[in-house]
C-alpha cells in the first residue's frame, strides 16, 4: 500500500490555523513561567515547542519547493526569514536599548549594551553561555536573555537549508535528518556525562545549538512520516497535548535540560503536528482566539522579557497584580509591534515605505547597535573590584594546589574552607593573621564551580563531569589524603547561606572532625544577601549602600542561624561560631548592621564581601573573640 507523505496527506502546503494556536499554547508557557506563574514551573519548554515547529515548517518548505523545482533558492529563502524576523527584533533592540540607558544603573547598562552587540549579530546563545558565571548578573536583569533562543534559531535557519541541499542529493534525505538529529542528541549525553570536555555542560547544552538541533530535527522528520489510516489521530493530538502540559508543569528549574527531558514536549509537539487540524485538539487550537495569540507569538515574545525586567529592577517583587498588569503589557505592545513593524515588513503592505527600507534597516541597525554597545568598553568593569577578593590568594596566598607561597614549617596548619564565601574568611584571616610566621593559612580555593559530598568514608565529586579550570578532582584528593589532614590543626569554614546550600560541606567537615577527632573549627557565619539585586546597583540608585539591607531587597539574613549551628554535631567541642550579626549589628538587628566602611560597601554584587569588609571582620573577630581565638593558637601580631 502507498503511504502518501504528511505534507501531501492531511498536513499540506496550505496554512496550518492549528499550528498557530500551537504557537499560542507555546508562548503562553514561556510567558507565564517568566513571569513567575509558580504552577508553570517547566514553562520554559514553550521554546522547544518554538524549534519543533520550526523545523517542520522550514523544513516543509524547502522539501516542497526542491519536489517542485529540483533546487532550493537560498537567497529568497534568507530573504524571507530575514524579512520575517529582523525588523520587529531590531525594533525591540532599539526601544530596549533607549529604556537601560533611562532606568537602568551604569553597572547593569555596561552588561546589557555587552550584550546588545551578540543580540545584533544572532549570537546571543554564545554570549550568554560564555558569560554564565560567577562575575554574572542574575538572569533576572538581563533584558535580552530571550534571544538566545532567536540566535539559535537563525543560526539553524543559516545551516539547515545548506544540510538539505547536500541530504536532497542522497536517495533517502530523511535518514541524514535522522542521524543528524541523533548524533545532536547523543550529544547532550556526552557532553553531561564526558569528563575534561567541555566548561560549564548544563549551559552548554542549554545554549548551543548543536546541542538542540534534535528538536528541530524531529518536526523536519514530519515531512517523510507516513501517515497511516488506522491511526487515531484523536488519541494523537490529545496525547500530545498531555505530554506538553506533563512537562510544563512538572519540569522546573532543576531538571537536566535539553538532553532526554526534552523528548517529551517535542515528541508531543510532533504528535499535535501529525494528528493536523481535523483532530480534536487541532479543532480547539484553530479557534480564533488561539490562532490570534499565535499569530502574535513572536512580538509578544520579543517585548515580553524587557517588559518584565524593567518592572522588576524597579520593584523588586510581583505581586498577583502586578503579574497581571505584565500580561496586559505585554498584550498590547506585542500588538503594536506586530501591526506596525513586523506585518509591514514582512508583507509590505500599506506602510510599504517601510518595508522598502528593509536592506537600509539591515546594514545601519547593526552598525549602529554596535557603535552603542562599545560604550561598554568605556564604563568600568565591576568585576574587576570584585575579583580583588582573590588578591591575597592570586598574588602571594598560599593555595592548596601551589605550595610555593605556604609556611610548611608554620607549627600552626590552617585550611579555610567553604563555597564562594570561603574567600571571604581567607581575607579575613590573612589580614590579621597573615604576616605571623607561626601561622600558615591555605586557602581550598572554594567548592565553588566543583560538587563535593560524603560517601562512604571519602569525599567525592558530586557530578561526573568536571570542570578543568576548578581542580575538582585534584583538592577533592587533598580531603582524602590522610596525612594531609592529621597535618592541619585548624580548619576556617565560610558559607553563604550555610544550613542550605553549605550543608554538604558541613557534611565535610564532621567527616574530617572523624579522620583527625581534635581538629579544630572556625565556623563563619553568613550575613546579608540580596540576591538577584547587587549592592552596587542599589547604592548607585539610591546613593547609599544602607539600602542594601532594605526589606524588599534582602532574601537572607544570618541573624537567626546561631542557635541552630550551634547545635550541631561538629559544634559540641573545639568549635569556634564567629557570628557576623554579632560584630556588625546592634542587637543582631538587621536595620542596624554596617554596611560600608570608609565608603566601601559591604558587598558589591549580592552577597561576597569586598576585600576592605572581610578586613573588618577580622579585626572585629580578633578582638571580640580574642580568648576563643588564643586558646586555638590565633594571636595577631
Amino acid at each position: 500500500m502507498h503511504n502518501k507523505s504528511i505534507e501531501e496527506e492531511h498536513i499540506g502546503a496550505s496554512y496550518r490555523p492549528d499550528i498557530d494556536g500551537l504557537r499560542a499554547i507555546a508562548v503562553l508557557l514561556v510567558i507565564l513561567f517568566h513571569f513567575e506563574f509558580k504552577a508553570i514551573s517547566g514553562g520554559y519548554i514553550g521554546v522547544d515547542v518554538f524549534f519543533v515547529i520550526s523545523g517542520y515548517l522550514i523544513t516543509n518548505i524547502l522539501y516542497i519547493q526542491h519536489k517542485k523545482t529540483g533546487t532550493i533558492n537560498l537567497l529568497e529563502f534568507y530573504n524571507k526569514r530575514a524579512r520575517r524576523l529582523l525588523p520587529a527584533l531590531f525594533s525591540t533592540l532599539a526601544v530596549t536599548t533607549a529604556a537601560s540607558f533611562v532606568i537602568f544603573s551604569p553597572i547593569f547598562l555596561s552588561q546589557y549594551l555587552s550584550s546588545l552587540t551578540y543580540s545584533t549579530l544572532q549570537l546571543s546563545n554564545i554570549y550568554f553561555y560564555i558569560s554564565s558565571g560567577y562575575f554574572d548578573i542574575d538572569s533576572t536583569f538581563k533584558p535580552l536573555l530571550h534571544t538566545w533562543s532567536l540566535a539559535t534559531e537563525e543560526q539553524f535557519y543559516i545551516f539547515w537549508p545548506l544540510l538539505l541541499l547536500a541530504a536532497f542529493n542522497f536517495k533517502s534525505p530523511s535518514r541524514i535528518v535522522l542521524a543528524l538529529s541523533a548524533i545532536s542528541l547523543l550529544c547532550n549525553f556526552w557532553a553531561l556525562n564526558s569528563e575534561n570536555t567541555i566548561a560549564e555542560p548544563r549551559s552548554a547544552i542549554y545554549f548551543l545549538t548543536p546541542f538542540r538541533v534534535f528538536e528541530f530535527g524531529l518536526g523536519a522528520l514530519l515531512c517523510w512520516a507516513p501517515k497511516n489510516i488506522h491511526f487515531n489521530l484523536n488519541a494523537i493530538s490529545v496525547t500530545g497535548l498531555s505530554f506538553i502540559l506533563v512537562a510544563a508543569f512538572q519540569f522546573d528549574n532543576n531538571t537536566t535540560f535539553p538532553s532526554y527531558n526534552a523528548l517529551l514536549p517535542c515528541f508531543g509537539t510532533a504528535l499535535l503536528i501529525y494528528a493536523g487540524k481535523n483532530s480534536i485538539i487541532g479543532k480547539i487550537l484553530s479557534l480564533r482566539p488561539f490562532v490570534h495569540l499565535g499569530v502574535l507569538s513572536y512580538s509578544l515574545y520579543l517585548v515580553h522579557w524587557p517588559i518584565f525586567v524593567f518592572y522588576k529592577y524597579n520593584t523588586g517583587s510581583l505581586t498577583p497584580i502586578d503579574k497581571g498588569g505584565l500580561l496586559l503589557a505585554t498584550l498590547g505592545m506585542g500588538y503594536l509591534l506586530h501591526k506596525f513593524i513586523e506585518v509591514p515588513f514582512r508583507y509590505g503592505t500599506r506602510f510599504a515605505i517601510f518595508s522598502k527600507a528593509t536592506p537600509l534597516l539591515y546594514a545601519i541597525l547593526p552598525l549602529a547597535f554596535v557603535g552603542i554597545s562599545i560604550y561598554a568598553s568605556t564604563t568600568p568593569d565591576v568585576a574587576d573590584t570584585e575579583r580583588s577578593r582573590f588578591d591575597y590568594l592570586n598574588e602571594s596566598g598560599c593555595y592548596i594546589l601551589r605550595e610555593i607561597n605556604c609556611k610548611a614549617d608554620a607549627p600552626l596548619q590552617i585550611l579555610t574552607f567553604g563555597n564562594s564565601h570561603e574567600l571571604d574568611a581567607y581575607n579575613s584571616m590573612i589580614h590579621v593573621y597573615g604576616d605571623n610566621p607561626a601561622i600558615n593559612i591555605t586557602s581550598f580555593g572554594t567548592s565553588y564551580g566543583c560538587s563535593f559530598r560524603v560517601d562512604g568514608n571519602m569525599v567525592v565529586s558530586n557530578s561526573p563531569q568536571d570542570n578543568p579550570k576548578s581542580n575538582c578532582k585534584e583538592r577533592v584528593e587533598k580531603l582524602n589524603d590522610r596525612e594531609f589532614i592529621e597535618n592541619l590543626d585548624i580548619i576556617v569554614f565560610s558559607a553563604h547561606k550555610p544550613l542550605s546550600w553549605g550543608k554538604p560541606l558541613i557534611n565535610i567537615l564532621s567527616h574530617l572532625r572523624s579522620v583527625k577527632p581534635n581538629l579544630k573549627i572556625i565556623f563563619f557565619s553568613g550575613y546579608i544577601g540580596i540576591r538577584p539585586h547587587r549592592c552596587d546597583d542599589i547604592i548607585s540608585r539610591f546613593g547609599s549602600a544602607d539600602f542594601c539591607k532594605s526589606p524588599e531587597f534582602v532574601d537572607y539574613f544570618s541573624g537567626e542561624e546561631k542557635d541552630k549551628i550551634l547545635g550541631l554535631p561538629i559544634a559540641k567541642n573545639d568549635f569556634i561560631y564567629i557570628d557576623k550579626t554579632t560584630l556588625l549589628c546592634r542587637d543582631r538587628e538587621i536595620s542596624t548592621c554596617v554596611m560600608s566602611i570608609n565608603g566601601t560597601p559591604a558587598f558589591l554584587d549580592g552577597d561576597h564581601l569586598t576585600v576592605a569588609f572581610a578586613n573588618l571582620v577580622g579585626e572585629r573577630a580578633s578582638a571580640i573573640y580574642r580568648n576563643e581565638l588564643r586558646k586555638f593558637g590565633l594571636n595577631s601580631r
